[in-house]
C-alpha cells in the first residue's frame, strides 16, 4: 500500500485550513513537552493508524 507523508508546510496547511486544531495548539504541545517527545507521539500515531489501516480497523479512528 502506498503511503504519502507531507512536508511540514503541507501539514500546516492541511491543519489550518481544516480548522479543528490550530497551529498554535501544536506550537503550545511542543513548547510544552518539547519537540522529540511530540515528534515521537506522531511517529507512534503513524504507526497504529497504518496498522490499523492493513486490517481494516478504522472503526475508532471514525465513530
Amino acid at each position: 500500500m502506498p503511503l504519502y507523508f507531507p512536508t511540514t508546510r503541507e501539514a500546516k496547511k492541511i491543519i489550518e485550513e481544516e480548522g479543528s486544531f490550530s497551529m498554535q495548539m501544536l506550537d503550545i504541545l511542543v513548547k510544552h513537552f518539547g519537540e522529540t517527545i511530540i515528534n515521537e507521539l506522531f511517529r507512534r500515531l503513524i504507526d497504529i493508524v497504518t496498522k490499523s489501516m492493513a486490517v481494516g480497523e478504522l472503526g475508532w479512528l471514525f465513530p
